[in-house]
């Protein structure tokens, strides 16, 4: 089966910062909407040359890796499992985020994924800025225009690893 891949890169402004240095903001080609078009231009691409296709786009909510240098881990428990036995990982301050984020992801309100908190967006870091998924929901949002049927999420599974990041695995599918 033939694959593209497609790499996600926040494109940084030069001569921005200080001393001609790379500005810390990315620029506007490398925000959601930018990636959004993305997708659709893959969709739209696919609709044109008669290919079907699956869009599977990757990265965490939550990525704070570092978060998990200072992790002090018991590699022989279950993942994640901390030798000083707290119960509580430090991921957990990024939980808010995740919530929201899949509450907004899951109710087909993706238009308003960008709008979830910044400061709970800067405590969860999610990898990539969810670039990837906002590549997938384009290409979702173009075959939904095309065929009229709207695509329903469901979540297959969630989970927390090492106190520094989330795994969320989500299914998105063609409604009746």
């Amino acid at each position: 089966m033939p694959v593209v891949n497609l790499s996600m890169a926040l494109h940084f402004r030069q001569g921005a910062g200080q001393g001609g240095a790379a500005s810390p903001e990315p620029s506007p080609e490398a925000g959601a909407e930018a990636h959004r078009r993305l997708g659709a231009a893959v969709a739209q691409a696919a609709e044109d040359l008669g290919l079907r296709i699956a869009v599977v786009a990757t990265g965490s909510l939550t990525h704070r890796l570092d978060r998990m240098m200072d992790a002090d881990l018991d590699f022989t428990s279950p993942v994640g499992a901390r030798v000083d036995g707290r119960s509580e990982p430090d991921v957990a301050r990024a939980r808010p985020y995740d919530r929201e984020f899949l509450t907004r992801l899951l109710a087909h309100r993706w238009a308003e994924l960008e709008a979830v908190d910044p400061a709970l967006r800067q405590e969860a870091a999610p990898e990539g800025d969810n670039r990837p998924l906002q590549t997938l929901l384009g290409a979702l949002a173009t075959e939904e225009a095309r065929t009229g049927r709207r695509y329903e999420a469901r979540l297959l599974a969630y989970e927390e690893a090492f106190d520094a990041f989330t795994l969320s695995t989500v299914l998105f599918r063609p409604g009746a």
